[in-house]
């Protein structure tokens, strides 16, 4: 499910909800209908709790410059957010569902997948630092990838972040120019 149908569906959900409410307000008061009313009660609250929650995590990864991604077991994306679709260098519509195999050369590709298997049967996080070309221009990313696991402890796949760190290196790299030049002279 796209990210653009779970967000329809739970807007559905809030208008049945609301309609099944105001049906309930002007049903009789039957104890029945006041034990619906009760868990429909209930049901508004939980709703109300997840869409706050996802909607704070969506301005987190909306608003961050990082680079986030899941993808499942076979190691299809399963979600990326805009700025990791912009560095791959297409639509996020066409990086769901996508493995990457279909979003990077093939070396590239098969290294990445190998990164992935390997996070996956070990649980154990991997980062790595590498230098991709990002619309022209070589860009440094670090990439942190974890185990995704589901609600029994059972590996779902990866979740991953990308830092931009070309701007760190530069200035690391400068410095430690300075610095040799510095040892140089005296």
């Amino acid at each position: 499910m796209s990210e653009h149908e779970l967000s329809d569906g739970v807007e559905r959900t809030r208008d049945r909800l609301i309609a099944l409410r105001a049906r309930l307000e002007q049903a009789d008061a039957a104890p029945e209908s006041r034990e619906i009313a009760s868990a429909l009660s209930e049901l508004w609250k939980l709703w109300d709790r997840l869409h706050a929650r996802y909607g704070l995590l969506r301005e987190i990864l909306d608003l961050t410059n990082d680079v986030v991604f899941a993808k499942d077991g076979e190691g299809l994306y399963a979600m990326i957010i805009s700025r990791g679709a912009a560095i791959i260098g297409k639509p996020k519509a066409e990086v769901v569902g996508a493995d990457d195999r279909v979003l990077f050369e093939q070396a590239d590709a098969e290294r990445i997948m190998a990164g992935d298997r390997e996070v996956m049967s070990t649980g154990v996080s991997r980062t790595h630092e590498e230098i991709r070309d990002v619309h022209g221009m070589p860009t440094t990313l670090l990439t942190t990838t974890s185990v995704r696991y589901d609600g029994d402890r059972k590996v779902r796949g990866v979740i991953g972040i990308a830092q931009d760190v070309t701007a760190r290196r530069r200035s690391e790299r400068e410095f430690e120019s300075r610095h040799d030049r510095m040892r140089s002279m005296a």
